[in-house]
């Protein structure tokens, strides 16, 4: 059947066009470039076999699931149950059903299903919104209700395959480039089904008719079923490049500065008598510190026990000793001769090993 588009109702969908174009047509080019221009990044490697495995197992889940909805789940229509045509009275439908018994479920051919089915409007919106609509929508009275209605379950339909998609396009899968397209395609999808569904012109009277919603959602659940199969055919992503190093360079440089200034600050600290007092202060604490510490005998028991002797010959008091000298010597820092002559104000050896 044709369909109506008339001017007035065509420019909101004609915006929403407008706005997915941009996107559809950079996604498309990025598709048209991977495929064909050969890419500077070194080649992919492949997914881990536990991954890959996940992948498909999850691919072989929603392919199950979708398949199941076309054979099982696919939407009621009295109409084409019965072989009647649309402009079928509802008298007409009564003696079928009485002819052929069980030919329709109960819940199909209800008594409140089949007495709506007596307005013209309600019967234009069962094809366009299908038959779920007029039967569970108790409160709808105009087409536009039952539209709403059907559009509340289209779209969550379309959000679970969405979900679907951002899962099976996952980083894990190296397929995450495809996300942005997948989700650009299944909002063009919705917006392309609400337009059609709103707009087609169902003739009544004409007595055969296309029953658009089953149509459809069958067309739907085709391109549902084809879409995750179609991201192992697609490249994966390139492996991610490490960063480029040239934004540490300022701070590289401040480091620079600071470990100069703390080199020229550990042989300054001495000659202030305020700095000289606290150094000294803290050199005494220190050294009772290290000195109760390195006489416990609980701990030098310990040590033997262990092997770790603390002897100032041992391999602990060696190997201490190595570790600081590295230090020291990794981060250009003076190292001073004694802590008297630090006191007294005279410089400091750098020792560079």
């Amino acid at each position: 059947m044709p369909l109506a588009i008339p001017l007035p109702d065509l420019r909101p969908y004609a915006s929403l066009v407008l706005l997915f174009l941009p996107l559809i047509i950079q996604h498309a080019r990025r598709l048209y470039h991977s495929l064909t221009v050969p890419s500077r990044h070194p080649p992919p490697q492949p997914l881990p076999p536990t991954t890959r495995r996940l992948w498909h197992t999850l691919l072989f889940l929603h392919t199950l699931y979708t398949l199941l909805l076309l054979t099982l789940a696919r939407p009621h229509n009295i109409f084409t149950s019965l072989h009647a045509p649309l402009s079928a009275p509802v008298s007409a439908l009564h003696t079928i059903l009485r002819l052929a018994p069980g030919s329709v479920p109960a819940h199909v051919a209800a008594p409140h299903v089949l007495r709506l089915l007596q307005s013209a409007p309600t019967r234009s919106a069962y094809v366009r919104f299908g038959h779920a609509a007029i039967a569970a929508c108790t409160y709808c009275e105009h087409p536009a209700d039952y539209e709403l209605f059907a559009l509340s379950g289209r779209t969550v339909s379309y959000a679970l395959e969405a979900a679907w998609g951002m899962l099976l396009a996952g980083g894990w899968t190296r397929r995450h480039e495809c996300r942005p397209m997948l989700l650009t395609l299944l909002a063009a999808l919705l917006v392309g089904e609400t337009y059609v569904l709103r707009n087609v012109e169902v003739d009544i009277d004409a007595g055969s008719s296309i029953m658009w919603h089953d149509t459809l959602w069958l067309a739907r659940q085709t391109i549902f079923l084809l879409l995750p199969l179609s991201l192992p055919l697609l490249p994966p992503a390139p492996p991610p490049q490490p960063a480029p190093l040239l934004h540490l360079l300022p701070r590289l440089d401040t480091l620079s500065q600071h470990l100069t200034f703390l080199r020229l600050q550990r042989s300054s600290i001495p000659r202030s008598p305020s700095l000289r007092a606290a150094l000294t202060s803290f050199w005494e604490q220190d050294a009772r510190s290290r000195t109760a510490a390195w006489e416990d005998p609980a701990l030098r028991e310990k040590a033997e026990e262990l092997g770790l002797p603390l002897a100032q010959d041992g391999p602990v008091w060696q190997a201490g000793k190595g570790a600081v000298h590295r230090v020291w010597h990794m981060a250009g820092l003076p190292m001073l001769k004694d802590a008297d002559e630090a006191l007294e104000g005279e410089d400091v050896v750098v020792r560079r090993r």
